[in-house]
């Protein structure tokens, strides 16, 4: 589970890094600056990698987490990035991002209290 923590933690850090990029940035400025589109990419691609690596047990236990979604845009990050549109990290980051977040910091809280002893949240 510690690994699990760690992998959450990761994926919320980077997440944040996406919405501090993108603060006060319209969307015709991301489209327009290449450093934009290749820092989001780089932390959507992190954001996946450490959602891979988070444990299968935590990934049936918060199914209505989009596990496959998330692993998946990295997936495509790395491997077909020739046809990455910066539309899609903009409409991603605009609309799942925030409800994202929100869930991975309960999944965080939860697995906190189990490691302290704590019952989790209900």
């Amino acid at each position: 589970m510690n690994d699990d923590k760690a992998r959450i933690e990761h994926m919320i850090e980077h997440i944040k890094r996406i919405q501090t990029q993108l603060q006060n940035v319209t969307e015709e400025q991301f489209y327009n600056s290449l450093i934009l589109v290749d820092a989001v990419s780089f932390n959507f691609a992190i954001l996946g990698e450490a959602a891979n690596m988070v444990s299968d047990e935590i990934h049936g236990k918060y199914s209505a987490i989009p596990w496959r979604n998330i692993i998946g845009m990295r997936n495509f990050l790395i491997h077909g990035y020739m046809k990455l549109q910066p539309r899609y990290l903009w409409e991603t980051a605009q609309n799942d991002l925030l409800p994202l977040l929100q869930q991975l910091e309960e999944i965080l809280k939860a697995l906190t209290n189990e490691s302290e002893g704590k019952d989790a949240p209900t």
